[in-house]
């Protein structure tokens, strides 16, 4: 009986012998390559189920760090050779499928292999929907395979995978898309989150989705508002040199006289003394604006999380791999209603801007909904006057 190519595949990506990997998985670029090209080419769900679980073994027997960072990136950029919108959705729906199924027989040895390669697939999706222009339709599309497979009480998917794309969310979108990504379709990228936060029974999900979201957005606002500053630098520059060059001739006249009575050295000091003072006050400017948000920002401070928050660390530990986590996360946030600055030599990466206004203004509909539990809405609110607060100093 002839076996089917996704069979086939699955049987030499999961080969001992790591040559017979390699020519698999060439071999499998192609043919995904030829067949979603075609009008009837379309995958099914248990042909990429197939695929997916050769591609798991084939990274399971994978030895070497370095080599194993290098295979995670190959197997996460297959998902360009996919020539169909619907068969590169489903392509990542049905990984998350596997991950969810695969985890828990996963040893503590080969986790750090399975973080990286559901790191870079996140990232070479973020990819695609760059190559899209971030499209609406299919971010919304992309929230909702994140939400049915990963978030949702109904997905099944152990904690180790929810939380490790929470802490990593973040990062990988600021560093695909920071550069030409909108306040507006950052809102769109986090909704999802901000819907779960609204109804999940699970406390310790939606403490993580508060602390590696919504929080991490805040922890970020001052390294925003110094981009924000930059660019507002950079305009005035260019207004200055538009205003210049529509000078009179007249003036210009008048600049060359005055140029004969003072010295070079005379108009040197006075940039110096003057306008480059100005300039290099601008930091320290900023500086004492964000120390202003930090005082403001201890007011609206509630101090019953801390009282709540102490009661989860008590909580049972989730099963994490079929065994016991070794440490319970906290998410406990200290400085809640605070805008930490910046260390001066800190490297920070990329930053995504937010309209913080709006953000504030989608969780609490969410939150002043009948149908959310007492306990997110508590801690949805207490979100939201972060949000409100920063708001109104981003826009002093």
């Amino acid at each position: 009986m002839l076996q089917s190519p996704e069979i086939q595949f699955a049987q030499k990506l999961a080969s001992n012998e790591k040559p017979i990997r390699t020519r698999a998985i060439k071999k499998l670029r192609k043919y995904l390559s030829i067949r979603s090209q075609k009008p009837e080419g379309g995958f099914s769900n248990d042909e990429l189920l197939k695929i997916w679980k050769g591609l798991f073994y084939c990274m399971w027997m994978q030895d070497k760090p370095l080599l194993q960072e290098e295979l995670a990136t190959v197997i996460s950029r297959l998902i360009h050779s996919l020539q169909k919108t619907d068969a590169q959705y489903l392509f990542l729906e049905t990984f998350l499928q596997t991950m969810n199924r695969e985890w828990n027989g996963i040893d503590r040895l080969r986790l750090d292999k399975f973080y990286k390669l559901i790191r870079m697939v996140l990232r070479q999706f973020f990819e695609l929907l760059k190559r899209e222009s971030w499209d609406e339709s299919l971010v919304e599309r992309f929230g909702c395979i994140l939400s049915t497979q990963v978030l949702s009480a109904a997905s099944g998917a152990p904690s180790g995978i929810q939380f490790h794309i929470l802490d990593i969310y973040m990062e990988e979108l600021a560093t695909v898309g920071a550069e030409e990504l909108t306040a507006e379709e950052n809102f769109k990228l986090i909704d999802p989150f901000c819907k779960i936060a609204a109804k999940t029974k699970d406390r310790l999900l939606l403490q993580a989705i508060a602390h590696s979201i919504f929080d991490e957005i805040v922890d970020q606002s001052p390294f925003a508002i110094e981009d924000l500053m930059k660019e507002v630098k950079k305009l005035k520059k260019s207004r200055i040199l538009k205003m210049t060059l529509k000078v009179p001739l007249k003036c210009l006249k008048m600049m060359r006289i005055l140029d004969l009575f003072f010295s070079r050295l005379l108009l040197q000091a006075i940039a110096h003394s003057i306008f480059d003072e100005i300039v290099d006050q601008s930091p320290f400017a900023i500086e004492d604006l964000m120390k202003e948000v930090q005082q403001q920002g201890q007011n609206v401070s509630d101090d019953s999380e801390n009282q709540d928050l102490s009661k989860s660390k008590k909580s049972t530990g989730r099963q994490l791999n079929g065994k016991e986590a070794e440490k319970e996360q906290n998410f406990e946030d200290d400085s809640e209603g605070t805008v930490e600055m910046p260390e001066d030599d800190e490297d920070i990466g990329p930053v995504l801007q937010f309209d913080y206004k709006a953000i504030a203004d989608r969780l609490f509909e969410l939150a002043s909904r009948t149908s959310t539990p007492s306990q997110n809405r508590k801690i949805i609110y207490r979100l939201v006057k972060k949000y409100v607060f920063l708001s109104d100093v981003f826009l002093e």
